[in-house]
């Protein structure tokens, strides 16, 4: 167990609306999050596709992002572990207006002094913001 509750998720949306999604977790928070909500015991191996399912399964339930009130499709591009931090890349469009509904809830089930840092940066525009327990969503404009 480590005493620092902490994700880290960086959207990155281009001009063009071709937007990338990082995230940073903890490898055994996430292993504790996916038992919380399957009921089973799991190990975190890139490349196993069981794995990378439940994975994506969690994410897809904790980390919205939506525009004009309609959540969009993230399309997964992989899973990396790198010491202790799992990472997972996803991509999606953002189209028209570029104004941005994110909801991160990760780990909350687990521990009430969570924090996900979210990084936007629009275009070369960077925004920071802190998603706690009490704030799980932002809103985020051009």
């Amino acid at each position: 167990m480590h005493p620092l509750h902490l994700g880290v998720l960086h959207v990155d949306v281009n001009e063009s609306g071709q937007t990338s999604v990082q995230i940073r977790l903890f490898t055994d928070d996430l292993e504790n999050g996916l038992y919380h909500t399957f009921g089973e015991k799991v190990s975190i191996v890139p490349g196993k596709s069981e794995i990378e399912k439940k994975v994506r399964q969690y994410i897809n339930q904790k980390f919205i992002i939506e525009q004009d009130g309609s959540s969009l499709n993230m399309d997964f591009k992989s899973l990396t572990k790198d010491k202790d931090v799992t990472e997972l890349r996803y991509s999606l469009n953002v189209s028209g207006e570029k104004t941005l509904h994110i909801c991160c809830n990760v780990f909350f089930e687990l521990f009430r002094d969570q924090t996900n840092l979210l990084i936007v940066n629009f275009d070369g525009k960077e925004d920071g913001f802190r998603l706690t327990p009490n704030k799980e969503c932002v809103n985020v404009e051009k």
